[in-house]
């Protein structure tokens, strides 16, 4: 298809600054494809172009694409994430530069270095007050203050300008400094590091800067709405010298502020660069006219969202609301009965199914494995392959197995989940006697008296037969028992959010909200043996299918991001969870919704339930707006 006459225009500006609006479905990658042929074309080196995009996986995919476009030395064209780059160059200079903090070489710091290193700046400074000074808090903070650029004496100055208590300010700015002097002592380099050491060696050494202005002389952004403060001044740095920077975005998605990404540099980029050209493309090739009138709509109310994008499909698609759902299971049954029904006109594949959060992915899964519907998770695991849950799938298994010699591998999983300092030498005698004493056995006997045990080991040999021997007596006909036991008695959720949780770098509401939906999943079983004989079909029905390419494909809001299906679910559409109850950023969780509309070309549906957490929740406001709220009173509840 023909270049429509917006994106002929974006394609053919070569020269100065250059922003384009381009807006859901509008065909930007292509513009960004056929740009760097036209610069091509038009004698431009293929060394001296620079794009930059959002993802890695979006790099691969450019590379690819421009290498089957059939333009010559496409191969010379440096495409890559800005940390990426940024780590290249940094890599190239920062040891000469620096000896003194590069004599050790340049390491990206391992996330247990680092919980390690916030521990001991916290302990030599005496913030010993894990309830006033928590590492963990220290981490976020101080993390979202390198990408907003703040130094620690900027830091501290913002928040005093935010009325943070005085103790908390002395505290985070104290705790930052020595962070970073401690990291240039060892070498270590954090991610964050990637791009404000470059920008800092760039400062410092302008003629670090000046070979790579003279080196990429056009210079192109994708997704320029998710720039954060240190990613638009080393974009500015980098075209000081010629101008010619060309970015794409459309603040109407901007979603990822909890990273420190600014909407407001594609919107206000005319105020950054006066003789900029703006050019919009507001022709949506995607969505039917009825979704793209109500993502229009909803998002009307922010400050981006005033002009609508234009519907250029051609057809009229489908959006609705579906009654509400008594609870998620309902609303979860709906989605599988739904698409059995679109079955015999639809792939699996043409199907998406999106959330807000992760947790909210398990009924889904539990319905499409029972009706036997191939799926996939996009940008994580499913539910039960998350961590936290095979942990906790692994102590049913070595329960319910009992003395079975067959337990190996869930034994070698959960001995040390919570850390019970359970040495190698017990181990290794275990592993002889258990086939002749039984595996719980070995532990609630008298493993104790081998010489190989250490005093350190006994005891944690010790509490852990006696908890496994209390999960089978107490709670084999108690699911929920169980678990909580295991969360609460054995301390497991402390343990995992203090000990695995920064380490792994996962989120902490994620891995809570996992645990208590398999607590909520547990009341539907009355033994754990049944429970666990659900899990096990489960897992085996996804074994089976892992090389199935037609499968119903299941994410986030967030994940969705650049994504489209012919059909899509947009699960959960309450008041809790969409805007997100913990969020203060309504504008982005309004950008988020738009993004999850957008991404259906043909169908698209909605659905919410209202019994959350053991309470009542009622409709996302963010339905009203687009017109389309029913009224629970005159509409019945769906179980």
């Amino acid at each position: 298809m023909a270049l429509n006459p917006e994106q002929t225009l974006a394609v053919e500006a070569l020269d100065g600054h250059i922003c384009v609006n381009a807006g859901a479905g509008s065909g930007k990658t292509r513009v960004l494809i056929e740009r760097i042929g036209y610069l091509l074309a038009a004698g431009v080196p293929a060394e001296q172009i620079l794009a930059f995009t959002f993802t890695k996986k979006a790099a691969e995919e450019m590379q690819n694409r421009l290498i089957g476009s059939g333009f010559p030395d496409v191969a010379d064209v440096t495409c890559g994430t800005m940390h990426s780059v940024y780590w290249g160059i940094l890599q190239e200079h920062w040891p000469s530069l620096y000896p003194e903090h590069g004599r050790m070489g340049m390491h990206i710091i391992k996330q247990w270095q680092q919980k390690k290193l916030f521990t001991e700046i916290h302990k030599d400074h005496g913030f010993s007050n894990t309830e006033l000074y928590d590492p963990k808090v220290a981490i976020r903070q101080i993390g979202l203050a390198k990408n907003m650029g703040l130094s620690p004496a900027e830091f501290e100055e913002h928040l005093i300008e935010e009325e943070y208590p005085d103790h908390e300010c002395t505290w985070l700015a104290t705790v930052y400094d020595e962070y970073e002097q401690r990291k240039l002592a060892n070498g270590w380099v954090d991610f964050d590091d990637m791009l404000t050491r470059t920008r800092d060696m760039f400062l410092e050494h302008s003629h670090i800067l000046e070979i790579y202005q003279k080196q990429w002389k056009y210079i192109s952004v994708d997704e320029f709405q998710d720039v954060n403060v240190v990613q638009e001044q080393l974009v500015d740095m980098l075209c000081a010298g010629h101008g010619n920077l060309f970015v794409v975005g459309d603040a109407r998605q901007s979603v990822y502020g909890f990273r420190g990404s600014e909407p407001r540099y594609i919107m206000d980029f005319h105020d950054r660069y006066p003789d900029s050209r703006i050019i919009s493309l507001p022709r949506n090739y995607r969505c039917g006219s009825s979704i793209l009138d109500a993502a229009n709509a909803l998002i009307a109310n922010n400050e981006e969202g005033k002009e609508p994008m234009i519907c250029e499909t051609g057809t009229e698609g489908s959006l609705s609301l579906s009654v509400p759902h008594a609870t998620k299971q309902g609303e979860a049954r709906s989605i599988r009965e739904q698409i059995e029904a679109a079955g015999p006109d639809r792939d699996f594949k043409d199907m998406a199914v999106l959330y807000r959060c992760n947790h909210q992915s398990r009924p889904i899964e539990d319905e499409l494995i029972k009706a036997a519907i191939p799926y996939a998770i996009i940008g994580g695991f499913g539910f039960y392959g998350r961590r936290e849950i095979q942990d906790m799938i692994a102590y049913m298994e070595v329960v319910v197995r009992g003395d079975d010699s067959d337990n190996d591998e869930f034994f070698n999983r959960i001995y040390s989940r919570p850390t019970r300092y359970i040495g190698k030498k017990f181990l290794n005698a275990y592993d002889r006697a258990k086939d002749t004493e039984g595996a719980i056995s070995c532990l609630t006997t008298h493993p104790w008296s081998w010489p190989a045990v250490s005093r350190r080991s006994e005891v944690g040999v010790r509490l852990f037969g006696k908890d496994l021997q209390r999960l089978r007596r107490d709670h084999f006909d108690s699911p929920t028992g169980f678990l909580r036991y295991i969360r609460n008695d054995m301390g497991y959720d402390e343990w995992f959010l203090n000990d695995v949780g920064e380490e792994a770098n996962v989120d902490r509401d994620d891995v809570l909200s996992n645990l208590n939906e398999l607590l909520a999943a547990a009341e539907n079983f009355r033994t754990i043996e049944s429970m666990l004989k659900f899990i096990r079909d489960c897992l085996r029905k996804q074994e089976k299918d892992k090389e199935n390419k037609n499968k119903v494909l299941l994410m986030t809001m967030h994940s969705a991001k650049g994504l489209e299906f012919p059909l899509v679910f947009v699960a959960g559409i309450h008041e809790d969870l969409v805007p997100h109850v913990k969020s203060e950023n309504i504008p982005e969780e309004r950008r988020l919704l738009y993004v999850g509309i957008t991404r259906a070309k043909e169908d698209c549906r909605l659905s919410y339930y209202i019994e959350h957490q053991s309470h009542q929740v009622g409709a996302s406001p963010f339905l009203d707006e687009m017109d389309i709220a029913p009224s629970v009173e005159t509409v019945p509840v769906v179980a």
